[in-house]
């Protein structure tokens, strides 16, 4: 299975004239600012390319150790990470030297998961270079020593084929005396690989249910493929067809959730497959700001670049371009109007995202026969908390 890598010379030619006034211009925070919404960032963003996600990684690794990582970055940028060579200075560089400073010393449960989430910091936002893919790898297999020790879950990594050539990558959570437990199919979006959604699929694995997570095509692990049009749901028919052949799945009982840039794979998976128990779109992007592509403009241009890489774009510095991929890739270019699908679906965000906004929600519900919206959070991209997290496993309860 052959993975994509930029190599350096290729990414630097990549970053124009207009993406490098954008990243040292107020434009960058401004952006950051739009996207996150009522949700605090943190006070140094300004100075990041990186969307500073210490809620998220603080929940494993100490607060401090990130902190003091940081400080050793700068790329000679206004915006201090915007270059990341594999050199000291450098983001992937740096927080890999952290996170194998953890990984030699790991022996139990957390210290294997530290080491996991900081080569998961490392390779943040997976931007299709060597290292990052490297650091992606490594996060695997500390995530996967952390597990086996879990007195809760077996976790497992799998590979699946696609139906055309090579496989995807995914891992594979069950509970600990399961039988025979139903299935979440659960992908992240554009920036949050498969190690990262621990947390979230606890509540899930504590209901009985199994979760099998993968990464949206072009990214993660599955950088081999990409959101192709014909092809936008390969990857979930491939962890489907994988679910059906595991002997210890209840392949009849299968759900599946994504979010935010995972929005396309995963309504066409469930306009295409009406077996489906339920599915659940999270800040799922399916046609708003595919077609209204200034908004690419206005997001974080980390956050614009990593779905460029996503759906195969030439230049990823050129937002003016994107709309050759991203509208054929809508799910209103295509047709496609109210009940579609008799599979309960439930879409769920913040009641104001730029990117993922309330029209665009009813939309995506209204897709099903059986399709609800459920709003946390007044402002913002994508719901996290426990409330929205309950309300995502009870809607799954509810159908499955």
């Amino acid at each position: 299975m052959k993975k994509k890598h930029l190599s350096l010379s290729v990414l630097l030619g990549l970053m124009t004239l207009s993406t490098l006034a954008f990243a040292t211009t107020s434009n960058n925070i401004d952006a950051h600012k739009k996207f996150r919404g009522e949700q605090a960032l943190e006070v140094d963003q300004s100075q990041w390319f990186r969307e500073l996600r210490m809620e998220n990684w603080t929940h494993v690794v100490p607060e401090q150790d990130i902190r003091d990582t940081l400080v050793k970055i700068d790329s000679g940028e206004p915006l201090r990470d915007f270059i990341n060579t594999n050199e000291a200075g450098h983001w992937t560089y740096e927080f890999a030297q952290a996170a194998d400073d953890y990984a030699n010393s790991a022996s139990d449960y957390e210290s294997y998961r530290k080491a996991s989430m900081m080569y998961l910091i490392a390779s943040y936002p997976n931007h299709m270079t060597e290292h990052e893919h490297e650091a992606i790898e490594l996060s695997v297999d500390m995530y996967l020593k952390a597990e086996a020790l879990s007195p809760t879950i077996d976790v497992e990594r799998v590979e699946m084929p696609l139906t055309t050539k090579g496989s995807i990558t995914g891992l594979l959570h069950i509970p600990k005396g399961a039988e025979k437990p139903g299935v979440i199919l659960y992908t992240g979006g554009i920036d949050k690989i498969l190690t990262e959604h621990r947390d979230a699929i606890d509540t899930l694995l504590r209901q009985g249910f199994a979760v099998l997570t993968f990464d949206i095509p072009g990214g993660g692990l599955n950088n081999n493929i990409i959101i192709e049009l014909g092809k936008e749901d390969q990857a979930h028919q491939a962890a489907l067809a994988y679910v059906k052949s595991d002997s210890r799945l209840d392949s009849n009982n299968v759900g599946a959730l994504s979010s935010s840039g995972g929005g396309v794979p995963l309504m066409t998976f469930i306009l295409n497959t009406p077996q489906l128990k339920a599915g659940v779109a999270r800040c799922a992007v399916v046609t708003d700001v595919l077609t209204d592509t200034q908004v690419f403009h206005h997001a974080p241009l980390m956050s614009s670049m990593s779905y460029g890489y996503r759906i195969g774009v030439k230049d990823v510095s050129d937002l003016n371009s994107y709309g050759q991929w991203t509208i054929p890739l809508a799910l209103m270019t295509k047709g496609f109007k109210s009940n579609e699908t008799d599979v309960p679906v439930l879409a769920i965000n913040t009641k104001d995202d730029m990117v993922n906004p309330p029209e665009e929600m009813r939309y995506t519900a209204g897709l099903s026969t059986r399709g609800e919206v459920a709003y946390f959070g007044n402002s913002g991209h994508c719901p996290d908390g426990a409330e929205a997290e309950l309300a995502i496993t009870n809607f799954f309860l509810r159908y499955m």
